[in-house]
């Protein structure tokens, strides 16, 4: 587990140092060239899951039946993901999610001179043939991490690798022995059912691994969202008990994206400008003509046009020109 994470984190640093490509729009109203940050959004699918097994029993339990050998359960894979476009037109996805990997076994078995009871007021042993059933169910919630890259292939199509690391909820199963043929008999125990056991699974691996690929077709391809079918397999990497038994899984689904933008970087053009404006006067008491600074004022003024942005100071200056008086004996 240890290393096939590093391996997931490996992938991830790599494709990051790519870098993120630089999908772009120019809105209508304003002219600005917005630039995509990344994409979030959500998938839900259905799941079928297919166990591949080879045991008898769990560790430290008892069971009669030879072995199971797998069974199957229809269930749901849903969350979160979020996406980055990377410039040698790779994606990069990220999904937080839930699934089930919940199971049902069953295997019907002949059983040759098997000491039962004649199930009736008294009670008599005997031996018979019998067929009985065995039943194996499990609940297994499993809550998950899936790095993956996307590749395209062609016009709105990309096909999908990666990982999915798993954490296994609360597990339990539940299982039994059922006396089916022939009627009238019970076990030796009195009834028609043995075995029966109901309890966490027992050295239960709760890390699970599983390798995804897949294919997705962006049906729906706008700028702001996109929505798309898509079709995954997840090849279990680890086993669900400390026996021989894994949990493959087939997803088929839909996934939505919205697109998150920002406003490219403007490019900053700067301007100062003066205003003067000079006032005459006749002064008494000066020998000679000057000029005073009487008041002044500066403030800044923006206005963006498309990827422009025009930064403005504004400088009002307003000066006196003092002339001496005519002499006037």
């Amino acid at each position: 587990m240890t290393s096939l994470m590093k391996l997931a984190i490996v992938l991830l640093v790599c494709a990051s140092v790519l870098a993120q490509a630089q999908e772009t729009y120019v809105t209508d109203s304003t002219r600005q060239t917005m630039i995509l940050k990344y994409r979030l959004g959500g998938f839900a699918s259905a799941a079928q899951t297919i166990h591949v097994a080879d045991f008898g029993a769990l560790p430290g339990l008892v069971s009669c039946c030879q072995s199971f050998t797998g069974g199957s359960s229809l269930g749901a894979a849903f969350g979160v993901l979020g996406e980055f476009t990377l410039r040698s037109g790779l994606r990069i996805e990220g999904r937080v999610g839930y699934t089930s990997l919940s199971a049902a076994f069953g295997r019907d078995e002949k059983i040759g001179n098997e000491p039962v009871l004649d199930d009736g007021p008294l009670p008599r042993p005997a031996r018979r043939d019998v067929m009985v059933r065995h039943d194996f169910t499990a609940t297994i919630p499993l809550f998950t991490i899936e790095p993956t890259l996307l590749f395209p292939v062609a016009d709105r199509t990309y096909v999908q690798g990666g990982f999915r690391l798993g954490i296994m909820g609360s597990t339990n199963f539940t299982q039994r022995e059922t006396l089916v043929s022939p009627e009238g008999y019970v076990f030796l125990n009195g009834s028609a059912i043995r075995n029966e056991v109901s309890d966490p699974i027992p050295l239960a691996a709760v890390q699970q691994v599983h390798a995804i690929v897949g294919a997705r077709y962006d049906l729906v391809s706008k700028r702001s969202y996109s929505i798309s079918p898509e079709l995954r397999y997840a090849l279990p990497l680890s086993s669900i008990s400390d026996v021989s038994w894994s949990a493959h899984q087939i997803m088929a689904g839909v996934s939505v994206r919205f697109g998150i933008f920002r406003p490219a970087d403007a490019i900053i053009v700067r301007d100062t400008i003066y205003r003067r404006d000079t006032t005459t006067i006749v002064r008494r008491g000066i020998d000679e003509p000057r000029i005073v600074l009487s008041d002044d004022d500066s403030r800044e003024e923006s206005r963006r046009a498309g990827d422009t942005l025009y930064q403005t100071t504004l400088i009002t200056e307003k000066y006196t020109k003092e002339l001496p008086a005519p002499f006037d004996p």
